[in-house]
């Protein structure tokens, strides 16, 4: 083999034009990477048509033979020749389009891609015709046509041969049974698009796919079967979204079912994913993803699909104020629709979008620490086990702010005991309640102190006899950053002196050793340097603190007080999970256990 010379070095190599057919085949495969992206092009087409059915047909994964055969609007005869022409579209007039636009397609690349790496077959009739027209491409050029051909009204696309003009692009595709994969992974993609349209996929002779018109209900019901779904409806300011997304119980250690749509296209946008998983942050265990299908639509000038010729990748014009929008108003749907035990499953609520400055805080965590007690539940001095906050129901319970308690309407769960330690059981009618203890009063301290992080003050009682510390430097700094916060929260703390802080009232709800609890938050607290960084870490703080001075699993909860801790759950909106996505409670029906059974 010749050595080549460096860059730089030898014969000065001139700029010239490429050979006709040379571009036409590197601008093919921005658009045409496999078959599956070119069943999708097709497929976008026919849907651009109007059609209402659309069937397609692959050979050896779609490397041998594709076609695409619909009912659509179709294509006049003296059209064809331009259908396969570079950057001729019936989408797009002028370049003030690009702002509006409305179709799949409108860079006019498809057919005249396809065209240039496989042979294409064209055969298309306009309703009002009496015939058809058919014609051939092939590497780019017209072999016939086009001319008369019988067919219904619509369009057929036979894409043969592909890439056989191209080998080094060919060898790059994968096995039959991939491709061919990756092809009913597309068209599933578009059945939950277009629940409308029915879609039929027949792969080396046999049917894969054979979906008739349905909802998108219906549809997802389909393809996860054992997944319950919950419609989102959301007015935004200027963009609309509907959804099914799965409950909180319901999700997957990867992000592969929660498909997102712009505008009835199909893409794959960073910040709408993350909208979405972080509304569940709190309701699911963290790195696992909800199910479902995302519609968002939005006005075409506030957001621009022309970025890469794929079109799965978009820009919004203020993604900053939609992720909030989006975020907030789907995790308030979500807790509308989450129930403790006792209530009937609650309708999906439709909600209007919360205003763009709502505050976006992180996915909660739990970090371990040497400390035990904290905020709302801690440790009595000399005593290595803590006292439980529920000798009686809270007075004056805080309302929920999207799921108000239905204590009047609710049945009776008669406490049976429990379960190690760990599980309260509790007879609902026919049905057995499983409660988690610890999971259930994390949940409940989660919700009081993200409510002093919200600004909502809560109740506080005067103690007696005020309790003055001396205090380490550290929970000075604490003091000092989340002093506002713990004010809200019913604490009243304040430094003595130079060296000592004082507590003067404590939450209503309150039970234990204020000292052991203000301490401990106060050093949580010093953590965050200052109190911007704090609302920030908000949900974060609140789940460390709730878990920490939690009921232990393994602690013998008495019967009074599993009492108590159910009627505090019931007043507890989303108290379906804690703060770390870990179920709370599980109702095992009588259906269930017979079927377990086998009766």
């Amino acid at each position: 083999m010749a050595e080549q010379p460096a860059m730089g070095e030898g014969t000065v190599e001139r700029i010239r034009p490429m050979p006709p057919g040379l571009s036409e085949v590197i601008a093919a495969g921005e658009v045409v990477e496999r078959p599956a992206s070119a069943i999708k092009e097709l497929v976008e087409n026919s849907l651009d048509a109007g059609a209402s059915e659309i069937l397609v047909e692959v050979g050896k994964g779609g490397k041998l033979r594709m076609v695409v055969d619909d009912n659509g609007r179709g294509i006049h005869p003296e059209d064809l020749p331009l259908a396969i022409a570079r950057h001729a579209t019936s989408k797009l007039t002028d370049a003030d389009g690009l702002s509006r636009i409305r179709t799949f397609g409108f860079r006019g690349e498809a057919l005249a891609s396809l065209a240039a790496v496989s042979q294409l077959t064209i055969e298309s009739r306009v309703e009002t015709l009496p015939e058809g027209a058919r014609l051939l491409a092939r590497a780019g050029e017209i072999v016939e046509g086009p001319a008369p051909a019988p067919r219904r009204p619509g369009t057929r696309v036979t894409v043969e041969d592909l890439f056989a003009n191209v080998p080094a692009r060919r060898k790059f595709l994968r096995t039959d049974r991939t491709e061919a994969q990756k092809v009913r992974d597309i068209l599933k993609i578009f059945t939950i698009a277009h629940p409308e349209v029915g879609f039929r996929l027949i792969s080396d002779g046999r049917e894969q796919l054979n979906v008739p018109p349905a909802t998108l209900a219906d549809r997802l019901s389909a393809l996860h079967r054992r997944t319950r779904f919950v419609p989102v409806e959301i007015e935004g300011v200027r963009f609309r979204l509907t959804a099914m997304l799965s409950h909180p119980h319901d999700h997957q250690r990867t992000g592969a079912n929660l498909l997102t749509f712009v505008n009835r296209r199909y893409v794959r946008d960073a910040m709408l994913r993350r909208a979405i998983q972080s509304a569940y942050d709190g309701a699911i265990p963290p790195g696992t993803w909800p199910l479902g299908a995302v519609f968002l639509d939005v006005l075409p000038e506030d957001v621009d699909v022309n970025v890469h010729p794929a079109k799965t990748e978009i820009r919004f014009l203020n993604p900053g104020t939609m992720f909030a929008e989006i975020r907030g108003a789907i995790r308030e749907t979500l807790t509308a629709t989450r129930r403790p035990p006792g209530f009937d499953e609650a309708a999906p609520a439709t909600v209007a979008a919360p205003s763009p400055a709502a505050r976006v805080a992180p996915s909660p965590s739990s970090r371990p620490s040497g400390r035990s007690g904290g905020f709302g539940g801690a440790s009595v001095r000399g005593s290595a086990e803590p006292v439980l906050a529920y000798a009686a129901v809270e007075q004056e319970p805080r309302p929920a702010p999207s799921a108000a308690p239905l204590l009047d309407d609710a049945p009776d769960l008669d406490p049976l005991g429990a379960l190690g330690d760990r599980y309260l059981l509790f007879r609902e009618g026919r049905a057995l309640v499983l409660v988690d203890q610890h999971a259930a009063h994390e949940r409940i301290r989660y919700d009081r102190i993200m409510a002093a992080f919200d600004a909502e003050r809560q109740p506080a009682q005067e103690l007696l006899v005020p309790v003055v510390f001396e205090a380490e430097p550290a929970e000075f700094e604490g003091l000092r950053v989340g002093g506002d916060w713990l004010d809200r929260a019913g604490f009243a703390v304040e430094p003595f002196g130079p060296t000592s802080i004082r507590i003067r009232s404590v939450p209503r709800w309150f039970q234990g050793d204020p000292e052991s609890a203000v301490r401990e938050t106060l050093h949580e607290l010093s953590r965050w340097k200052t109190p911007e960084t704090l609302a920030a870490h908000a949900r974060e703080i609140a789940a460390s603190l709730a878990c920490k001075g939690a009921i232990l699993s393994g602690r013998k909860v008495p019967l009074v007080e599993q009492k108590a801790l159910l009627e505090q759950l019931r007043r507890t909106p989303g108290a379906d999970t804690c703060p770390h996505g870990r179920p709370v409670w599980r109702r095992m029906t009588m259906d269930e256990l017979d079927r377990w059974f086998g009766r």
